[in-house]
C-alpha cells in the first residue's frame, strides 16, 4: 500500500455530460485491483476443478481440506449445512480475502481501502440475510420483527438492522486503512533517508551479482564485502516476507470476521424460524 491512502486515480467518465461530482467518479486503480482479486480467484477456481476431477493429489487435498472448512464453519454458525448458504459465505470470505490481499501485487492497491467496496461487500451480505429472512418467514413475518414485543420498537429494530452495514464497512475499511496508516508513518519517519535507500538497494543486488563471477574467496577484503553484502540481502529478504505474512494475516483475519458475522446472523434467521415453527407445532388446541 502506498503511502498516499486517500489519494486515487480518478476517471470521470460522464464528464461530457456535465455529471462531474463525485458519484459519477470512477476510482480506476480501485476498479483495477478488483478485476486483478476475481481474477486471481477465478484462476484458483479453474486450477482446483481440474485437480478435484483428477485422481488424488496433495493439490487435491488442499482444495478438500478448505471446501471441508467451510463446511464446519456454515454448520457451526449457521447449524445445519445448506448448500446455498454454504456457497455465499465461502464467495464472501475468498472475495474479501483478495481484495485485501492483492495489495502485495506491486503498483496495485487493495480494493478494500476504498469505502466504497467495503460497502457493497458489507450491503451484499446484509441484503442476503434479509433476502433469506423474508424467504424463511414471508414478507409479514418478516415485518412482524420489526414490531414484536411492541410497535414502538420499530423504529430502534431498524436502526439495529441498519447499523449492521456500518458496522461491517467501518470494520473492515477502517482495520485495512489503519495497517496502511501505520506503514506510511514507518515511510515519513525513514522519509529523510528514503533517497539513498532504493540506490543502496540496487547496489545490493548489483554487487552480490558480480561477486558471483569473482573469485572473492582468494581476497580477505573482498570476502568481508561480500558477507557484508550478503548480510543486507538477508535482513531486506526477512523484512520483505515478514510483511508479506502480517498483510496475508490482516487480510484473512478480516475476512474471516465479516464470515462469521454473516454466517450468524444466518444462523439466528434460521433459529428464529425453528422456534417460531416448533411454537406452531406444540401449540395447544382451544377447546369450542
Amino acid at each position: 500500500m502506498s503511502a498516499g491512502l486517500f489519494d486515487h486515480h480518478i476517471v470521470k467518465p460522464f464528464a461530457c455530460l456535465g455529471l462531474t461530482s463525485n458519484f459519477w467518479s470512477i476510482h480506476s486503480d480501485i476498479v483495477m485491483g478488483t478485476w486483478i482479486a476475481m481474477g486471481i480467484l477465478l484462476i484458483i477456481t479453474l486450477v482446483g476443478r481440474f485437480f478435484l476431477s483428477r485422481k488424488k493429489s496433495p493439490i487435491t487435498l488442499v482444495y478438500e481440506k478448505a471446501i471441508g472448512l467451510f463446511i464446519r464453519v456454515s454448520v457451526d454458525n449457521i447449524g445445519s449445512f445448506h448448500k446455498n448458504y454454504f456457497c455465499f459465505v465461502s464467495s464472501l470470505f475468498l472475495f474479501t480475502l483478495f481484495c485485501c490481499i492483492v495489495g502485495l501485487i506491486p503498483f496495485v492497491e487493495e480494493s478494500t481501502r476504498d469505502l466504497n467496496t467495503a460497502l457493497a461487500i458489507a450491503l451484499s451480505s446484509f441484503l442476503y440475510v434479509q433476502y433469506q429472512k423474508i424467504s424463511l418467514h414471508g414478507i409479514t413475518g418478516y415485518l412482524k420483527e420489526f414490531v414484536d414485543p411492541f410497535a414502538v420498537m420499530a423504529p430502534l429494530h431498524i436502526v439495529g438492522e441498519v447499523s449492521k452495514i456500518a458496522s461491517m464497512a467501518f470494520r473492515l475499511f477502517g482495520n485495512i486503512v489503519g495497517g496502511g496508516v501505520i506503514l506510511g508513518m514507518v515511510i515519513d519517519l525513514c522519509g529523510r533517508y528514503r533517497i539513498f535507500v532504493t540506490p543502496a538497494i540496487f547496489s545490493c543486488i548489483t554487487l552480490h551479482f558480480i561477486f558471483s563471477f569473482l573469485p572473492y574467496e582468494k581476497y580477505p577484503a573482498l570476502r568481508i564485502t561480500q558477507k557484508i553484502i550478503n548480510s543486507c540481502l538477508n535482513t531486506l529478504f526477512v523484512i520483505t516476507w515478514i510483511q508479506i505474512i502480517l498483510g496475508i494475516g490482516e487480510a484473512m483475519m478480516q475476512s474471516f470476521v465479516l464470515t462469521m458475522l454473516t454466517a450468524t446472523y444466518l444462523g439466528m434467521a434460521l433459529q428464529h424460524g425453528a422456534d417460531e415453527h416448533k411454537e406452531k407445532e406444540h401449540k395447544p388446541l382451544e377447546l369450542a
